[in-house]
This record gives C-alpha cells, structure tokens and sequence, in this order.
C-alpha cells in the first residue's frame, strides 16, 4: 500500500521518492490522508528539506488534510536550520488548535539553539509550562547549548539548576554543554567547583573532561 511504501521511504530518508509517490497517488484518485501526508512530512524532515515539509503543509490546507501533532512537529524540526520558519510553525500550530508535546517545542528550541537565538529558547521553555507540556531532557540540553553559544554561563546554570529542581534526567551532554558556557564565559573559578558536585556517576570515573579543562587553562 501507498501507506506502507511511504512509511519505508521515511525510515529511509528517501525524500525524494516520498514526494513522487503523493504525486502518483494524485494520479491515480487516490485521497492522501494525514498518516500518508504525516510520513512524506517526516522523510522530507529526516532529508533536511524544510521546503519541501512547508510545501507539503499547504497542499495539506488546500486539499483540506488534517494535520496533527506528529505532521506539525515533523515539519517544525525540518526547520531546525531554520528559526524563524520553526517559530513560526509552532505559533501556526496553536492556530490550527494542534496539540503540541515535547518534541515540537524541542524541535523549536533547536533551531534556536542553532541560530543562537537564547533568549527564544528560553521564552519557548516557559512557553512549555504554560502549555503543561512537560520539559524533557532534550528539549533542556538544546536549551543549555544555545545559552552555551550565546555566552550566557549564568543563564546555562540557571537552567540545569532548574532541571535538578524539576527531577528531569541529566546526562553527558547537559553537563558538556553546561561546563562550555563556563568556558566560554572565562568562569573558571565556577567550572571546576560546579563539576566537583553536579557531576553525574557515569562522568565521575571519567578519566578526562576535555570541556572543564578547557575552561580552566583560560
């Protein structure tokens, strides 16, 4: 089935072919629905085709296929290169009356990490309170590296301090990307004394922290 073929493509990043087959299902009468849409949507994500997940997202509202929480998010993580776009979906999707969870937010708040936007990464966690939408680990790493990027030590400390309050799991990258902002805020005085006490089990028998000695040769 078209459902099947289209799934496979998804796994297998094989945008392009995702694409032909919504165009062969046009051809022959057959009506796309939201999982065949939802999965071409994901395939065109996994391809880093964000234009191709924006198109398909209006030919959606024009043939008037529903689109839900996994279509939105998949097209708002395609746009992880993207800030703006992202930012602008998700705003979409609250229009639209689309449920959003964990992973559409921590798809937004990626693409702000990567377009150093801090300060949005930031206003999107508080976005996710609002919405009762659990913080994942996740969504708080990518908030912490873009406060990294931006040089915002304290603001990064802030939040793993938030994380720890909150019980939400910390790992290796929470505490890289935690340890880099100190760095690259020349804490290094702080870097050191935080690692000594915040260190997870797995890191403490660590035999390097490349990140910490980094921050105290500064």
């Amino acid at each position: 089935t078209f459902g099947t073929s289209l799934s496979a493509c998804e796994k297998g990043r094989q945008w392009r072919e995702a694409l032909a087959m919504l165009g062969d299902m046009l051809l022959r009468s057959v009506s796309r629905s939201t999982v065949t849409c939802s999965a071409a949507v994901s395939a065109c994500e996994k391809g880093d085709q964000w234009w191709a997940a924006l198109d398909l997202l209006s030919e959606m509202q024009c043939q008037h296929v529903e689109c839900n929480t996994v279509t939105c998010s998949a097209a708002v993580s395609a746009c992880r290169k993207q800030w703006q776009r992202g930012l602008l979906l998700l705003a979409d999707t609250r229009v639209r009356r689309v449920a959003r969870n964990a992973f559409t937010f921590g798809a937004a708040v990626s693409a702000c990490e990567k377009g150093q936007q801090w300060l949005l990464a930031w206003t999107l966690l508080e976005g996710m309170d609002k919405a009762r939408v659990p913080r994942s680990s996740p969504v708080c790493n990518a908030a912490i590296s873009a406060c990294e990027k931006a040089r915002q030590w304290s603001r990064g400390l802030q939040l793993l301090g938030a994380m720890r309050a909150r019980r939400i799991p910390r790992d290796v990258i929470t505490y890289n990307a935690a340890v880099s902002a100190c760095e690259k805020g020349r804490q290094w005085r702080t870097a050191p004394a935080w690692t000594r006490s915040h260190t997870p089990r797995p890191l403490a028998h660590a035999r390097e922290a490349p990140s910490g000695g980094r921050a105290c040769a500064s």
